[in-house]
């Protein structure tokens, strides 16, 4: 009697060594795991592996006789489904092929070979909002997947019938919307497609965010369409706050800056942080502060995008600095955003220690190759041992007018 229960308990510690072998072998070496022990997942496996290396010149017959065995080992093993799938595509049997991706897909809402194939199946036969939601569920649980169906999704946005699926989930904010904007915003070479998802998007509930518009406009600046991208910019802006546009857009800094390039674009560097604080100018209100840290900075990097038509402006703002110690200071600069990105202007210098103080700069913008201009608060350093910068220097009432062209430039 002894002796049987050794032998039970010898065959049990054998069959667990034998199939913590096989499943930990499995995945990287697949004919090992098979000399221990029958492993679907080995057989899966291996079928995946003739597929990858021979594509559609595959050994269909081979690829049956893997998933036939490993549904013997595991009966509701969910991938030999897809393999037998698989091997009925390559052999033209499409019908039958759809037929076991569904079926694994009901038996594995998971498994992102099923999800992607019938996202492309559903694709091709116009079922969009079907084939969207394997889109999202693949997405949701598999982000990595971005790359394998990015280009057929970002199609989508181009195909009015896809376009109405395609709004209707995008404005639910799956956890992958940000990333879909972000690519489909830089599609410059058709702007119109992105504007009419971002525009479909503007009045539900999740309108788009400055974060999601912004590689958008960003793209339609770098491409030049600096006209399409300032009419986008406005469109997005909340209506109360389209009555307060101005050649500076809120140059008080009353509104949260939003990072877009009409409005302020903030950008981090080391050695110097830039925020806005209370209280601004006149004691109310806020304004916006630069600290530096003593450190060599290159700081070009508080700005904004301006559309300022040919003439004769003035840029004035109040300035105020404490203990700001640089060989040259800060200067605020009006350059072009085209060409050769002309600089128009520079006001003087903020150095030193000194309480709100006003700064203004007259300056001409010329007929051509300067659609759009950049104003940018810098470090006005010639050389790297000039861009060393300590102290603070804050800013509020940034404002641009326009002014009469003077006599002398009228009579020429």
């Amino acid at each position: 009697m002894r002796l049987a229960i050794l032998g039970v308990g010898a065959g049990l510690a054998w069959a667990i060594v034998a199939n913590t072998a096989s499943d930990s072998l499995a995945e990287r070496d697949p004919e090992t795991a098979l000399a221990w022990r029958d492993n679907a997942k080995a057989l899966i496996r291996l079928a995946q592996e003739s597929l990858q290396r021979d594509g559609a010149k595959v050994d269909t017959t081979r690829l049956r006789d893997l998933a036939d065995q490993a549904l013997k080992t595991t009966p509701l093993e969910s991938p030999a489904l897809w393999v037998l799938g698989s091997a009925a595509e390559i052999d033209g049997d499409a019908a039958t092929a759809k037929k076991l991706m569904s079926l694994a897909a009901e038996r594995s809402r998971r498994d992102p070979v099923v999800q992607t194939w019938l996202f492309y199946q559903l694709s091709r036969e116009g079922r969009f909002a079907e084939a969207l939601g394997f889109a999202d569920a693949l997405l949701r649980t598999r982000p990595n997947q971005r790359d394998a169906i990015g280009p057929t999704l970002l199609a989508y946005a181009a195909d009015p019938t896809a376009m109405r699926s395609l709004t209707l989930l995008l404005a639910a904010d799956p956890p992958w919307r940000g990333w879909y904007l972000t690519e489909v915003g830089k599609q410059v070479k058709d702007p119109g497609i992105a504007y009419a998802l971002f525009d479909a998007l503007k009045d539900g509930r999740s309108p788009p965010s400055a974060a999601e518009l912004s590689p958008h406009l960003d793209a339609l600046i770098g491409a030049g369409l600096f006209e399409q991208a300032y009419l986008t910019w406005i469109h997005h802006l909340p209506a109360d706050r389209q009555q307060r546009l101005a050649l500076a857009y809120n140059g008080d800094f009353e509104q949260p800056v939003s990072g877009l390039p009409f409005d302020w674009s903030i950008g981090r560097v080391a050695g110097a942080e830039t925020r806005t604080v209370a209280p601004g100018y006149g004691g109310d209100g806020a304004s916006i502060e630069v600290t530096f840290s003593g450190r060599r900075v290159a700081y070009r990097h508080l700005r904004k995008l301006m559309m300022l038509p040919p003439g004769h402006f003035r840029l004035k703002l109040q300035g105020r600095a404490d203990a700001l110690v640089n060989e040259r200071g800060l200067v605020w600069r009006v350059s072009c955003a085209e060409g050769e990105k002309q600089s128009l202007a520079s006001t003087p210098p903020v150095i030193g220690s000194f309480a709100w103080r006003a700064f203004s700069v007259d300056f001409d913008v010329p007929n051509e190759a300067c659609r759009a201009q950049w104003l940018t608060l810098l470090v006005d350093a010639r050389t790297a041992l000039e861009q060393s910068v300590d102290g603070s220097a804050g800013f509020d009432g940034i404002d641009v007018e326009r002014l009469p062209v003077p006599r002398e430039q009228a009579a020429r």
